[in-house]
C-alpha cells in the first residue's frame, strides 16, 4: 500500500507542475490533466474510505470472536457450578445469605458476558 501511495503522490505532484507550467496553447491538455487529477484524487479518497470501513469491520469481527471465546470458556465453569449444593448450605442464615450472594454474582457475570457478546458487536 505504501508503494501505491508514493506513486499516487508522485502523479499528483507532476500533474500540478504541468498545470502550473501550462500556457494558452495547451489549455485542452491542462483541462484534461485537471480532470484526470480530480478523478484520481476522488478514487484515492474512496479507496481509503473502503480500507477504513474494512478495518473497522475486521476489528468488530475480532472483538466478537474474542467475546464469544470468553463466553464459551466461562460457560464450562457455569455448567459445572449450576446452583447451590443444598448439603453445603445447611440451616444457618449466614450460609444461606452467602449462597444467595454467590448466585447473584454468578447471574451478573453471566449477563455481562452474554450482553457483551450479543449486543456490543452489532
Amino acid at each position: 500500500m505504501q508503494k501505491i501511495e508514493v506513486s499516487y503522490n508522485q502523479i499528483i505532484t507532476v500533474g500540478k507542475r504541468l498545470r502550473e507550467m501550462g500556457d494558452q496553447s495547451r489549455d485542452h491538455s491542462v483541462e484534461k490533466l485537471e480532470g484526470l487529477s480530480n478523478q484520481l484524487e476522488e478514487e484515492w479518497r474512496r479507496l481509503w474510505l473502503r480500507i477504513d470501513q474494512r478495518t473497522k469491520l475486521l476489528n468488530l469481527a475480532l472483538s466478537f470472536h474474542q467475546k464469544c471465546n470468553l463466553f464459551l470458556k466461562n460457560s464450562e465453569l457455569w455448567l459445572a457450578n449450576v446452583g447451590v449444593d443444598p448439603s453445603r448450605v445447611g440451616k444457618m442464615h449466614d450460609e444461606m445469605r452467602r449462597a444467595l450472594e454467590e448466585h447473584d454474582n454468578f447471574e451478573k457475570l453471566f449477563e455481562t458476558v452474554y450482553t457483551e457478546v450479543g449486543f456490543r458487536n452489532r
